[in-house]
């Protein structure tokens, strides 16, 4: 993309990409309210080791999804709030302590090197 907010020409994608990525979208807006219709217990994520997506964003984008998929926007919500045990895929997962597993990480700067938590 150039500064000014103009794409270069090789950065458009074609009408066949496009027309490919719609149908993509609409087939995936159906699978998921599939299995939301048959009582598949539905996690939103971040999916954040995908290019281009970025934590926070991605998320309201995916709720966007899920009610745009047939969900109300209470049950969109409720998919980005694990409650039940089978939502929890690790056992060791959700605390910030020693011996769990860790999706926030602190560090703690000193002088120019970091320090042992």
């Amino acid at each position: 993309m150039v500064g000014n907010g103009e794409r270069h020409a090789d950065e458009i994608p074609d009408a066949g990409v496009h027309a490919m990525r719609k149908r993509e979208y609409t087939k995936m807006l159906a699978e998921v309210h599939r299995a939301q219709t048959l009582g598949v217990h539905l996690l939103a994520g971040t999916d954040i080791t995908i290019p281009y997506t970025y934590p926070g964003f991605s998320l309201h984008d995916e709720l966007k999804f899920f009610v745009e998929a047939g969900l109300t926007p209470m049950q969109a919500l409720e998919t980005a709030r694990p409650t039940r045990p089978s939502s929890r895929i690790v056992e060791n997962w959700g605390r910030v302590e020693r011996g769990y597993t860790a999706n926030l990480v602190l560090l703690n700067v000193i002088s120019g090197g970091l320090s042992r938590m």
